[in-house]
């Protein structure tokens, strides 16, 4: 649905807005002419400028990213079983192998965050022919 608003030429021509809002001037008069598209389109940027949507946004590639990794590199379009069990059985083994992988990950990169935290060295406190002490300083 369309919608047209007609106005005075003399009211349009001294707008400072007038390039903004796209109104047509004609002999006597000037229109602008909305259109159910341009709405929606409105409303959608409305949408997306909110807080709530850039919120959704960030998730949006963790949850695409998945099946494409589950097509690339675990080869699920091409499973070497038959049946609904079975396929259920070991798609859900490749699942919990990339959960797997990324618990692995986030405790190394957490080890190794905790190793570069605690910077140790050791100093010799007495040294014999069979023994040594060391001292860890911190």
């Amino acid at each position: 649905m369309d919608y047209i608003e007609h106005l005075y030429k003399k009211t349009c021509e001294h707008c400072p807005l007038r390039e903004k809002c796209g109104a047509k001037l004609q002999k006597k008069s000037a229109f602008v002419l909305i259109t159910a598209k341009t709405i929606q389109r409105a409303s959608y940027l409305k949408k997306m400028s909110s807080e709530e949507y850039s919120i959704l946004q960030k998730k949006r590639n963790g949850v695409e990213g998945l099946p494409s990794i589950l097509r690339r590199r675990y080869h699920v379009d091409t499973m070497p079983v038959r049946g609904l069990v079975r396929s259920k059985i070991w798609f859900s083994f490749k699942i919990g192998a990339i959960s797997a992988k990324r618990v692995l990950k986030m405790a190394s990169e957490q080890a190794a965050t905790l190793y570069n935290k605690i910077k140790f060295s050791f100093a010799f406190l007495k040294s014999g022919k069979y023994r040594a002490e060391l001292l860890l300083v911190a």
